[in-house]
């Protein structure tokens, strides 16, 4: 599958959209800037040499930051299939010259193909779900005398596999059932919030 050059919105988290604008940060000079991309792509090649220990930068918090935004926007681009064009564009728009983002663009490019292999080996084989549409619909029951409106509510779920092939999933539900389906979706988002530390 062809890179998408104009592909959907990478989804970035508010601690990887600060880690990516403190690449910029003047404290990162171009010296630190190369070990910490180098490093980098290490880690996800799971190259032996690999050690976080050796990015040049004096500010560990700093360097654990960037860092951790680039492995997250390299994994989401790969993902995504984003070309460098794409990737470099987006990197501009969080306030890094586009110098940087030409060099990470460039690295990204270069590693993607093996970040790709990885993930389709890795990830589980379910597509995800990248939108949701619902209606409400009500049924009519007629009992000799009396009709009774029964609300039904229609979802449908629009999927994509990590290939980008496109389906939904449809289902009818009462609002109970509904209601159940909610509150257990945010007992999970509970849980990858905790998971995460952001709790």
């Amino acid at each position: 599958q062809s890179p998408l050059q104009h592909s959907e919105e990478m989804d970035l988290s508010e601690e990887t959209v600060k880690g990516l604008e403190a690449v910029a940060d003047p404290s990162i000079d171009n010296a630190g800037f190369k070990s910490l991309l180098d490093v980098t792509s290490s880690i996800l090649l799971r190259e032996k040499s690999a050690d976080f220990s050796t990015i040049d930068i004096k500010d560990k918090i700093l360097a654990k930051q960037t860092h951790s935004a680039l492995i997250s926007v390299f994994l989401e681009g790969a993902k995504l299939n984003f070309d460098s064009s794409a990737l470099s564009n987006l990197l501009e728009e969080h306030k890094i010259s586009s110098d940087r983002a030409a060099i990470i663009s460039k690295k990204f490019n270069e590693i993607r193909p093996v970040l790709r292999n990885r993930l389709m080996q890795t990830a589980f084989q379910f597509p995800h779900i990248y939108d949701v549409d619902w209606r409400l619909d009500y049924f009519i029951k007629s009992n000799s005398m009396e009709k009774i409106n029964t609300p039904m509510y229609r979802i449908s779920f629009k999927t994509q596999t990590i290939e980008g092939e496109r389906g939904q999933v449809e289902f009818m539900c009462t609002v109970e059932e509904i209601q159940d389906l909610v509150s257990k979706l945010r007992d999970a988002t509970k849980q990858l919030d905790r998971a995460s530390g952001r709790a």
